[in-house]
């Protein structure tokens, strides 16, 4: 029998045993950290469900002790603030697909929403996973974009240089909890996204991820800097793996050569976290950033299809 609840902290283990199930059995790069469970129970449980399996244990590898086996795991994650719009993301044990349980997990979400003015779910779909995308086509889901995932190695190489002159007037600084305005600015000028003072404070709260800005040291401003763009990136030391997002210079100072040299800084940085490669996504319309990124080194390992449903009756 599969029942669907909210995620609890005693899913934790289990939960990881699914995450590395599926990275095999479908070559993807999942990863829980303890940073993200514990924000997950305290600020976003409410929004993420698993199926568990409560009569045949006897196909998977768990403790006699258990009642129950995670089988599933479904989030969804809404917009918080304009609540119009949600991500969501289901995976399923593959001893158990085409046996309801990603049916019953959809469904699950779609109640869930119900409260919500959402008009807009989103999905990620990886193409080459034929099933994952009919799954989501059957749901009346369409292609919006494609995505290329792009991996550089790290372990064969030295220190990552810029082939542009370096301006040694330039530097990568942490970000804290007090540059929420910069960071707002910042990605409503660079993506027109809306950030809100609660998605900032949430970065901090995974431990796992590290904000920087690239500043401009300059005298004649009145802080003596001016932030010129920024990078974020995520240490998943399961895969000894930096996933590089919200990559971004400012208009007024692009074509220097300042996006290049922010990210070999920052790939630097990743070396000496012991990390083995770093990797990103790249949006199917940024010709310029998939350039960028081949030259630095980067080549394409997957590609990845961002599907969407308009909910008119929400």
């Amino acid at each position: 029998m599969i029942t669907i609840r909210n995620i609890e902290k005693e899913d934790k283990q289990q939960v990881l045993e699914l995450i590395e199930i599926i990275n095999q059995q479908d070559n993807l790069g999942y990863s829980l950290t303890d940073e993200w469970f514990e924000y997950v129970i305290k600020e976003a449980g409410e929004h993420i469900f698993v199926a568990l399996d409560t009569t045949s244990l006897n196909c998977l590898s768990v403790h006699d002790s258990d009642k129950h086996q995670v089988v599933g795991l479904a989030t969804c994650m809404i917009d918080s603030i304009s609540k119009q719009s949600a991500q969501i993301n289901i995976i399923i044990h593959p001893a158990y697909r085409k046996r309801g349980t990603g049916t019953a997990l959809y469904n699950k979400i779609i109640q869930h929403i119900e409260p919500y003015p959402i008009v807009r779910l989103e999905a990620i779909a990886k193409k080459r996973l034929k099933q994952s995308v009919s799954f989501m086509e059957n749901r009346k889901f369409k292609p919006a974009i494609y995505s290329w995932q792009m991996e550089l190695g790290l372990t064969n190489v030295g220190n990552i240089k810029s082939s542009m002159p370096i301006n040694q007037k330039i530097q990568l600084r942490p970000a804290t909890e007090l540059d929420f305005f910069e960071y707002r600015e910042t990605m409503h000028s660079c993506f027109s996204h809306e950030i809100s003072h609660i998605q900032y404070e949430q970065i901090f709260k995974d431990l796992s991820i590290k904000l920087y800005f690239y500043e401009m040291i300059e005298p004649q401003y009145s802080q003596g800097k001016i932030v010129v763009g920024m990078i974020a990136m995520q240490i998943r030391r399961n895969v000894s793996t930096g996933y590089l997002f919200d990559i971004a210079i400012k208009e007024a100072y692009r074509g220097n050569g300042y996006g290049r040299q922010m990210i070999c800084e920052a790939l630097n940085n990743l070396k000496q976290m012991n990390m083995h490669k770093a990797a990103l996504i790249v949006e199917g319309t940024n010709k310029k950033a998939l350039s960028l990124y081949s030259n630095l080194g980067f080549v394409i390992v997957d590609e990845d299809i961002i599907m969407e449903k308009m909910i008119v009756n929400n």
